[in-house]
């Protein structure tokens, strides 16, 4: 909900800030799906307390950005429980949109040069993470850890699997209806009900080193919005931090690359985006200070080999792309869901693209 506030001072000079107020979901299904008594308290955490260590990291390694300007401002929050359940939450912020910022249009996807943007943000995010993790270890145990805590904390393995499975469904019994990859859904199944991120939603999960850092988890394109001057994009603000966890980037990867880049880039520049964001990510652990050794490329293609621990997110959630452009994906309901691109002749090409693509490269 946008907001306009106008001030006044002592000599009744006048002055007015635009705000946006964001509040919980009102779909019963999105608020279990991402166990909202969890996730929206991680966003609020993350402009508190995460946000300020990352700027401290750059400053004290004399790197000059102003990586503030990467988010929109924070400007407060109010979260309002009654036995331990989130009964009314808002978060307010800056309205980047009446700075010109806009979201990317889902119909048309990123292209090669927001792609580019993306994924060298995204390169600088991360190595923020395993900056942390490494040179500050108290902060990253009492911040990091505390704040990516499992989304599905305190639920049970069962209940968990059972959830999940349920919303995978849904695209799953889509895919049986497309002749070019009905021969693949079982493969792909087993992919998702093995691998999918019911374990490091509950505690105890320990993600695999050293690539491990903090990760979005949410990076499609509607938690993105870019400004634009003479046409072309020059400058990216980052949204949504609720679903924010300790992970292999190879999770906010995919799900940019796979969800949210037209079907051009991911068809011509998906290895390409790869090299960008990993050239990327070691420049800015050496400006860091930190050793890049553990990082080659060659132990990034490891970490790529593990590829189908993350497939299942994008695949889930690619149905997204395709929703009316007057649809609020925060009141889906899960029936809703399933019929999100059915009829869609391009929302079956990009479902063909995708599960070919993962079957080549031996993901699934």
């Amino acid at each position: 909900m946008a907001l306009t506030v106008t001030l006044e001072n002592k000599k009744h000079e006048q002055s007015t800030i635009h705000l946006m107020a964001k509040s919980l979901p009102g779909s019963q299904f999105i608020k279990d799906a991402f166990n909202i008594n969890v996730t929206f308290p991680k966003e609020v955490e993350f402009y508190q307390n995460i946000l300020p260590e990352f700027i401290k990291l750059l400053e004290e390694n004399k790197i000059d950005i102003d990586y503030k300007k990467s988010f929109p401002k924070f400007v407060g929050a109010e979260l309002i429980e009654k036995d331990g359940v989130l009964e009314d939450a808002t978060l307010i912020m800056e309205n980047i949109k009446v700075d010109g910022y806009q979201l990317r249009p889902k119909t048309e996807g990123m292209d090669y040069v927001h792609s580019k943007m993306v994924i060298k943000e995204l390169a600088l995010f991360h190595a923020l993470g395993i900056a942390l993790k490494i040179k500050k270890p108290q902060v990253y145990e009492t911040k990091i850890k505390k704040t990516a805590r499992p989304l599905k904390l305190g639920q049970s393995v069962e209940a968990a699997k059972k959830e999940i499975y349920d919303f995978m469904d849904q695209t799953l019994d889509y895919l049986k209806g497309i002749k070019e990859v009905e021969h693949l859904v079982p493969r792909l199944k087993k992919v998702m009900y093995d691998n999918f991120l019911y374990a490091d939603m509950l505690e105890g999960y320990k993600p695999r080193e050293p690539f491990s850092t903090f990760v979005h988890n949410d990076m499609w394109l509607n938690n993105m919005m870019f400004k634009y001057n003479n046409g072309e994009p020059s400058s990216l603000k980052l949204l949504d931090f609720q679903r924010t966890k300790l992970g292999s980037p190879i999770s906010d990867l995919f799900l940019f690359l796979y969800v949210s880049t037209s079907l051009d880039v991911v068809r011509n520049n998906f290895d390409e985006m790869l090299k960008l964001y990993h050239d990327t990510f070691l420049g800015w652990l050496t400006q860091l200070n930190v050793p890049t050794k553990d990082f080659s490329w060659e132990n990034f293609q490891e970490e790529l080999k593990h590829g189908s621990e993350e497939v299942s997110m994008p695949v889930a959630m690619m149905r997204l792309l395709f929703m009316k452009v007057d649809v609020d994906p925060s009141e889906i309901e899960m029936d809703t869901f399933g019929k999100i691109g059915d009829g869609n002749p391009d929302c079956e090409i990009r479902h063909v693209y995708v599960v070919q693509d993962l079957a080549k490269r031996g993901w699934i």
